[in-house]
């Protein structure tokens, strides 16, 4: 009878079912894996790698872990989605340009803001890699063969993934599978070669599929192909120049690298390989003879023999040599491995003139054929390899097959004392590859060349080290090659391998830093491997106890440094790979030593994790229902607020920006004091995201919009700076991209607007960043203005961006869309019920163990009758009982008392007692406290937020600019700094910085100052802030207004660009005077003096509307031409210098106020053949600076000179004479100012003025610079600084004069 269900049909609208199925999948997306939760701020599967990463231990203490244990523990136990999901969720909790706050601490290449791709988590090699075992030599790709150890079906002893039962049968040690399907993993018990000699077990097999492959040779022909993101030990040098070993990726490595091979000495007497598995199958009707069970070291001589000098076809095997010692060997080891098979035997007479005899010996038993051939004796010449029954053989057994092999194709070769060396030649590459990897057992090194002639392949084994242990450890058979061997021996010094074996960096470092045995260490070549270990007790003498252990560890020789020749695509290959359970995961593969990925939990972490064990969250079972989970973190860090957090789902979005943990702490604390407060006082502490790339953000409208509304967008902009080149080019300099945009990109981006005319006027584009930070130089050419170009860049590129924010996440998992307040609120109440429920557990247990004390208390004050109880108890249940009945204990106590150990009645375990529990009770009360007094809790809060701040918080790295977007000037992009600008009499002018020209003591040479052309002269020196105003004033009367920072800056020797590119003036027209203004609104005047001694002031405002082609300033007299200009406060005195070294001084009030078109008043009477040659500004106590063309100059006190009436001649300011030469220049100063002297030839010197000896008024003065025949002084100019510029000053000074 069927089912009446199966009868049943229900009647559902197509719409409906359709709109809950969407609905149902849409909220699994959204709870089970899209969106984060607003209390820890985690997905669940980073929740779950967290948790996972916390039960294996790897705290931030303990020793990384291979990324592919964690992301299999994490899909096999709790994420049911594969690790394709869960292995990018790692990689980007471990990425400090992705998090603000990494919770994940990466080891290796875990990608970068170039947008570069991490590393698989599993880094890979091609299957013919041979991996050094204490089993021989085993081809990676082969490694699941061996016998593996039971596979459990548990995913919590696989550690990776879902299990793959194997099944082995005893044909698979030939490398055939018995399963049709090869897996992609499986558990294996092998015994690796590691990093510095030690052995590790690996215990699980990767076959990662096929990728793209690299393929890296060195210089003596040793081979790896991997994964471009496999990383092998190189020696470097650190900054100190010091050698030291680290790990790089293949796609790191350059040309010239230092390879680490081991070629360490281990003799593995390992396992014999059993032959039962190679036996062929034969038809009943085959002849049937005694074969070996166990590859001894008669027939891997066979072998090795064969494989040089035999012909190995399907239906028989030919051997051929000369009559001698091989021979005879060969014949006698065939006896004893094959008994009664016969090796038929043909002495040949000589073929070709000069030829000698040869036995030409061939095998035809079937039986004997086919098994050679399964142990790999097949194929022409160039076909042939080691057979790796050989590979996994132990050492003695190898030696019997290197032996046969370079008996057969090798030699000795000797010419005179520069050729010394046993070679072995075949016309199969592979086959010497391997041979140069089984060598290094034997501690040999063993150079791989080509013939010239490109048909053969050539093994060269040259040095007295190489060749002894090749003698002691294989050696020959016949007499004469070990008579010729024993020959080269007896002459070898060891010098052969001098300037290849040794150890890079080594000799320079030591040279450079040893405290002692200096002479010694400079005339030895200590750093090569036969004298290391006899040089080390003066090295260890001679060095720090830091650097002394490492050169213990290279005294070994047990690592030949070989530098790589060649770096090139390998395509696209199946890769393997291993896990090594040991804490480095590093192993040895064709000489090679490599490694793997690793993490573990950061300190933050470990505070997201922190009393989880203490009932603080629910659990729910994981998807195999055997075990549970957290639904949630406790999460003492602000995860959520700090490192944001974004994800798609179903119909939404999330994108919550990253903050500063300080300022989160602040504004927490805050709402938790306030917690009715509004907007505006978070802002004061939280004014905005921090972004992990620093950068800028430019307004606050998206940020306040954002945190309002819970959606707003934020304009981030790149970190630039302009940094002058030499030819009076500029350059922009990226150090700091906004969050989120690759770097590799958007250089892409710049060349291709550059490469489609947008961008005119970029001539270089170069990536120059490093670990240390980005520096991404774009250079302009000399015409082009960088600001501008900066603007353009800007606009065009990512270097502005916007972050749109979504502050979207899950309450009670319900997506919600909050506020900044909201987000702060949900934190705060979650931690409340984390620490209510923590001080409940803690209670419960401080309870219960007060409960235990009390009965152990009641014990010792019945201890006589507990005792007599227990004794006369036949049970322990019976004495339990009756101590329940007797003294109204209850289960728990009497158990405990039970169960005490008699040292607990002694009488200081008495009072311990005693004391813990009055301990317990004030816990308790303690704890009762807390959770009858919210203000308790939050005190707790505030105090768990400030420790954290305490132990993490930083600096802001991100920049916050007031204004937005689109009301930034140009102006605001550029740092406001102090600046020199010079301008020659031929009119061209440039921007340098103060510090171009170094602190000298008076009378030096100077440096040069511009690159000016012939005959060209600096004319004008003067010190300006980037955002100032610059006036231009010139001799016919005419004034220009620039902006300083329009002025490209440039190098100190650069000559500069001509002055009519940012101001319109006429050809003839000559710029004469300079002013720089920050404000036209301020007080103040601009007095004016003319070559003939003619004066005015007019107002500064007057000049706040300046035309591009300017305006007129001083009405001149025909034949004048305007000098100077001066900005006086109204109450200034004036100081006038002639050339003849005349000053006179007077007051500015003198100086009627006149307007912008006027013309002057007399000023000062010159003399015949004299000229103004300066015009100051008079301040309180400060000196007069005078100096002459020839080099003199002296300062004099202010207050020598007398104020005088305008319109007189004035009074002596220094003693001209032909040894001075006439005055050129003068300039008032302070003792803590600076000067600048420029002379005609462009050349300039910097002078402290407290360097300076002040003299009387018409003293002639000092040398102050030494100048070149011909040479004369051009201009001065006055340094001003400020208090932090002074600091600055002082203390670089203080370093010029120490040095």
């Amino acid at each position: 009878m069927s089912s009446p269900i199966g009868r049943e049909v229900l009647q559902v609208p197509v719409e409906e079912e359709m709109k809950r199925s969407y609905l149902d999948y849409a909220m699994s997306v959204i709870i089970a894996r899209a969106l984060p939760d607003v209390r820890d701020g985690l997905k669940p599967v980073q929740r779950r790698i967290l948790y996972v990463m916390r039960e294996l231990g790897l705290t931030p203490d303990a020793q990384h872990t291979k990324s592919a244990k964690v992301c299999g523990e994490t899909t096999a136990n709790y994420h049911p989605h594969g690790q394709e999901v869960v292995y990018p969720t790692l990689v980007r909790m471990a990425q400090d340009f992705n998090m603000r706050y990494p919770l994940v601490d990466g080891q290796g290449n875990f990608g970068s803001v170039d947008g570069d791709p991490p590393a698989a988590m599993r880094y890979c090699l091609t299957g013919d890699a041979l991996v050094r075992t204490t089993e021989g030599l085993i081809p990676i790709g082969k490694l699941a063969d061996l016998p593996s150890p039971p596979v459990s079906p548990s995913p919590n002893m696989l550690g990776e993934g879902e299990p793959t039962p194997l099944s082995h049968s005893v044909g698979e040690g030939l490398g055939v599978r018995a399963d049709r399907e090869t897996p992609t993993e499986a558990a294996i018990d092998v015994v690796v070669r590691s990093v510095g000699g030690r052995t590790q077990r690996a215990e699980r097999w990767f076959d990662c599929g096929e990728h793209p492959t690299l393929r890296v040779r060195t210089r003596y022909g040793y081979e790896l192909t991997g994964t471009p993101n496999h990383p092998v030990l190189v020696c470097l040098a650190d900054a100190t120049g010091k050698p030291r070993l680290a790990w790089k990726t293949l796609d790191t490595l350059q040309v010239g690298d230092y390879l680490v091979i081991d070629r360490g000495v281990e003799t593995h007497a390992g396992t014999p390989v059993d032959l039962t598995p190679y036996y062929p199958d034969l038809s009943p009707a085959t002849r049937r003879h005694m074969l070996p069970t166990q590859l001894d070291e008669p027939l891997a001589f066979l072998m090795g023999a064969l494989v040089a000098e035999g012909t190995l076809a399907d239906d028989r095997i030919e051997f051929t040599c000369t009559p001698g010692e091989f021979a005879d060997e060969f014949v006698r080891c065939w006896a004893r491995v094959f008994p009664d098979c016969r090796l038929h035997q043909w002495l040949r007479p000589p073929v070709g003139f000069g030829k000698r005899p040869f036995w030409q010996m061939q095998v035809v038993s079937q039986q004997v054929v086919r098994l050679l051939g399964n142990l790999g004796l097949r194929g022409r010449s160039a076909e042939r390899v080691v057979p790796e029954a050989i590979l996994r053989s132990p050492q003695a057994v190898q030696a019997a097959f290197l032996r046969g092999l370079f008996e057969g194709d090798g030699g000795v070769e000797r010419s005179g004392r520069s050729l010394m060396r046993v070679s072995l030649v075949s016309a199969s590459k592979r086959l010497l590859q391997q041979v140069q990897v089984m060598l290094l057992h034997f501690g040999i090194v063993a150079r791989l060349t080509q013939d010239t002639r490109g048909t053969t392949w050539r093994l060269i084994l040259t040095g007295a080290r190489n060749l002894q242990r090749y003698a002691a450890s294989i050696g020959f058979v016949s007499e004469a090659k070990r008579k010729a061997l024993e020959a080269i021996l007896s002459d070898a010094t060891g010098r052969v391998l001098s300037k290849t074996d040794f150890v890079p960096y080594l000799s320079a470092y030591v040279r450079r830093t040893a405290t002692c045995h200096r002479e010694w260490l400079g005339k030895h070549n200590f750093d090569r491997p036969e004298r290391l270990a006899d040089a080390l007790p003066r090295l260890l003498e001679a060095l720090s106890p830091e650097d002394a252990e490492f050169l213990c560890a290279l005294a070994e020789g047990r690592y030949f440094f070989d530098p790589i020749v060649a770096i090139e695509e390998a395509g696209t290959q199946r890769v393997y790979s291993i896990r090594v359970a040991s804490d480095c995961h590093s192993f040895v593969a064709n000489g090679f030593i490599n490694h793997n990925t690793e993490v573990r939990l950061t300190p933050i972490a470990m505070e997201m994790l922190a009393d989880i064990d203490k009932e603080t969250v629910d659990w729910m079972p994981n998807y195999l229902q055997s075990a549970e989970e957290p639904t949630v973190l406790p999460a003492r860090f602000p995860n959520l607020l700090c490192n944001g957090g974004s994800g798609i789902a179903v119909g939404m979005a999330t994108n919550i920006p990253p903050h500063n943990l300080s300022e989160i702490v602040d504004a927490l604390i805050y709402r938790l004091e306030h917690p009715t407060c509004t907007l505006e006082p978070i802002l004061k502490l939280l004014p905005g995201p921090d972004f992990p790339t620093g950068a800028l953000i430019l307004g606050t409208k998206g940020i306040r919009q954002a945190y309002e509304t819970g959606r707003g967008s934020i304009v981030m902009q790149a970190k630039t700076q302009i940094e002058p080149l030499d030819g009076g080019k500029s350059a922009i300099v990226i150090t700091e991209l906004p969050y989120q945009v690759s770097k590799a990109r958007l250089i892409e981006q710049i060349a291709a607007l550059v490469k489609a005319g947008k961008l005119d006027g970029i001539t270089d584009l170069a990536d120059y960043s490093d670990r240390t930070g980005m520096r991404v130089v774009i250079e302009l050419r000399r015409d082009v203005n960088p600001n501008r170009m900066l603007n353009s860049l800007l606009k065009h590129t990512q270097m502005r961006t916007t972050f749109g924010a979504i502050l979207l996440a899950l309450v009670d998992n319900v997506p919600r869309v909050m506020s900044l307040l909201d987000l702060l609120d949900h934190y705060l109440e979650h931690r409340r019920v984390v620490i209510e429920r923590r001080t409940r557990y803690e209670l419960y247990r401080a309870k219960s163990r007060a409960h235990i004390l009390e009965g152990l208390q009641i014990a010792l004050n019945f201890l006589d009758e507990i005792i007599r109880i227990i004794r006369q108890s036949e049970t322990a249940e019976v004495a339990r009982r009756e101590m329940i009945r007797r003294f109204g204990l209850t289960v728990l106590q009497a158990d405990a008392i039970l169960n005490t150990q008699l040292r607990q009645l002694a009488r200081l375990e008495q009072e311990k007692l005693a004391e813990e529990y009055r301990g317990l009770l004030r816990e308790i009360t303690r704890l009762e406290h807390i959770l009858s007094d919210p203000k308790q809790v939050e005190q707790i809060i505030k105090d768990d937020l400030r420790t954290l701040k305490e132990k993490y918080g930083d600096a802001r790295r991100t920049r916050i600019i007031a204004r937005e977007a689109e009301d930034i000037s140009e102006e605001e992009l550029i740092p406001e700094e102090e600046t020199l600008v010079l301008i020659t009499r031929d009119g061209y002018i440039k921007r340098v910085s103060v510090d171009a020209y170094r602190s000298q003591k008076r009378g030096g040479k100077g440096v040069i100052a511009t690159t000016a052309r012939e005959e060209d002269e600096v004319e004008h020196l003067f010190q300006v802030s980037t955002h100032h105003y610059i006036l231009f004033f010139t001799d016919r009367g005419r004034v220009y207004r620039l902006k300083a920072y329009e002025i490209p800056e440039t190098s100190r020797q650069a000559r500069g660009t001509a002055v009519i590119n940012y101001i319109n003036i006429q050809p003839d027209e000559k710029v004469t005077a300079t002013v720089s203004v920050r404000d036209f609104a301020s007080e103040g005047y601009l007095t004016m003096i003319t070559r003939r001694g003619e004066i005015k002031r007019t107002a500064l405002s007057e000049f706040a509307n300046l035309r591009s082609n300017g305006l007129i300033a001083f009405d001149l007299e025909s034949g004048d031409s305007l000098g100077w200009v001066l900005h006086t406060s109204g109450k200034d005195d004036v100081l006038l210098a002639t050339r003849a070294g005349l000053a006179i001084r007077f007051p500015e009030s003198d100086v009627p106020v006149r307007g912008r078109t006027a013309g002057g008043v007399k000023a000062i009477r010159l003399g015949k053949d004299d000229a103004l040659v300066a015009a100051c500004r008079v301040q309180p106590d400060a000196l007069l600076l005078v100096v002459s063309e020839n080099g003199f100059g002296k300062c004099t006190p202010l207050t020598e000179y007398r104020v005088q009436s305008r319109g007189g001649k004035g009074i002596f300011t220094m003693n001209v004479t032909r040894k001075t030469g006439n005055v050129v220049a003068a300039e008032v100063v302070e003792k803590d100012d600076k000067v600048i002297l420029v002379t005609a030839n462009g050349k300039g010197i910097r002078l402290r003025v407290a360097d300076l000896r002040i003299t009387g008024r018409i003293a002639q003065g000092v040398k102050l610079i030494d100048l070149a025949e011909g040479d004369t002084v051009a201009a001065i100019t006055r340094i001003v600084l400020g208090k932090r510029l002074h600091a600055v000053e002082s203390a670089r000074d203080g370093q010029d004069e120490s040095g």
